[in-house]
């Protein structure tokens, strides 16, 4: 197995804790970032995050620095890059059920027209990741 040495922009802070989503649902969070504003460039790993209380969406481009040191660089954050999810659909399920259905909107949203058309689908990964697992879109 091949190493190497990886570097990364930190994270942007979480919304503070009293953060109002405009969006209702998943589902509508979703839509928005198909028709959010496009990236400057084409983004490559588009990566959302998943936790028990919120989902969260960054876009990353890997620029070789040298054999074996990547730098990945935040090259997209939309103005909405965070979700909370609603404790009526989603408090009482364990992790793994929480993953489950988000990725099960994530496979329905992709059969659209919306989604086929959005720079989602021109990424060359799309991921979504959740205590530790990473499942692959794209």
């Amino acid at each position: 197995m091949a190493t190497g040495i990886a570097h990364m922009d930190p994270p942007p802070l979480p919304p503070p804790p009293d953060y109002v989503s405009p969006f209702k649902s998943v589902q509508e969070w979703l839509v928005y970032l198909c028709g959010a504003e496009d990236p400057q460039k084409v983004v490559e790993d588009i990566q959302f995050g998943i936790s028990t209380t919120r989902l969260s969406v960054l876009g990353f481009n890997h620029i070789e620095l040298a054999p074996n040191e990547v730098y990945h660089r935040q090259d997209f954050r939309p103005a909405h890059s965070y979700f909370p999810l609603p404790k009526e659909d989603y408090a009482n399920e364990l992790p793994s059920q929480v993953r489950e259905n988000i990725r099960s909107v994530f496979v329905e949203l992709m059969k659209t027209e919306l989604f086929q058309q959005s720079f989602l689908a021109k990424a060359k990964r799309l991921v979504l990741h959740s205590d530790g697992e990473i499942i692959r879109l794209i």
